[in-house]
């Protein structure tokens, strides 16, 4: 009985840090997502300066984000972020005309990272 026990004890520990982990990587990851919708109005509205500060922050907050991710996500996936979040920056000092797209397709990114890496049993099995 005691191994009972203790199995049923390893399995709510395991589901207690799964849930914990997914809550806590998605609201990262939705902060993040947030800070690439306001760069992508200040796009839109043309303040370059704006744009610029809130991406120095995004990449400051990325560095943390990324910290934490790590424990949790395949490098694999985090690692086309990582290089789409170190060029916004450049792309907005240089005016680039795939900016825009590269915000987008970070946006996507991030989306679909904290979404696809639940854990829920269709992912799992």
């Amino acid at each position: 009985m005691i191994r009972v026990k203790l199995a049923a004890a390893i399995m709510v520990l395991i589901a207690a840090a799964s849930g914990i982990s997914t809550y806590v990587v998605e609201k990262k990851y939705l902060r993040l997502e947030n800070m690439l919708e306001e760069i992508h109005r200040d796009i839109k509205t043309g303040d370059k300066k704006s744009a610029a500060e809130n991406a120095e922050k995004m990449t400051e907050y990325w560095d943390d984000v990324y910290k934490l991710s790590s424990l949790f996500v395949r490098g694999a996936k985090i690692t086309p972020i990582q290089a789409s979040v170190a060029k916004i920056k450049p792309l907005i000092e240089a005016d680039a005309p795939e900016l825009e797209a590269e915000v987008e397709s970070l946006k996507d990114a991030v989306k679909s990272l904290y979404t696809e890496e639940r854990p829920i049993p269709a992912h799992v099995f």
